[in-house]
């Protein structure tokens, strides 16, 4: 339909089926990584996890000023298996006894017009220590030279 507007300079007409969308990709920053209270330090857009850490949350925010309520967010933890969350409106992702090794952090950012390219952040979660031995053991025993 016809949307019209008074103004100063006069009436203003505006057909709300000619208006453009929105294809502005907005940008995700990664604010910080906290486990259990205290700030994990990120390096270079790596950031490691202790096994005493495996409960965590990323903090990812977008400088959208205009309408920043109509901000839409998702995520995921590649490596976990993990699809996409849709997070709505959280800026905070939460991940709870992560399986150890290489993930891949990914959110993106939409205020109703196309989802952002990712923002990443590689994740290096430390095995426990029982893990870990574990699997030096099955792979020293693995090993045909031994069988």
């Amino acid at each position: 339909g016809t949307l019209w507007f008074a103004s100063q300079a006069g009436a203003v007409v505006v057909d709300a089926r000619r208006v453009p969308e929105d294809t502005t990709r907005r940008a995700v920053i990664v604010e910080g990584v906290v486990s259990h209270g205290v700030r994990v330090p990120m390096r270079a857009g790596v950031v490691r996890i202790a096994p005493s850490q495996r409960d965590f949350s990323i903090a990812y925010a977008s400088p959208e000023f205009l309408a920043p309520q109509q901000m839409r967010f998702r995520y995921r933890l590649r490596g976990n298996g993990d699809p996409w969350t849709e997070a709505g409106d959280r800026r905070e992702a939460y991940f709870t006894e992560a399986s150890p090794g290489r993930h891949t952090f990914e959110v993106e950012a939409s205020s109703g017009g196309p989802w952002s390219p990712p923002t990443r952040l590689r994740v290096e979660i430390e095995p426990r220590w029982f893990n870990a031995a574990c699997g030096r053991l099955s792979r020293y025993l693995s090993q045909p030279s031994l069988l």
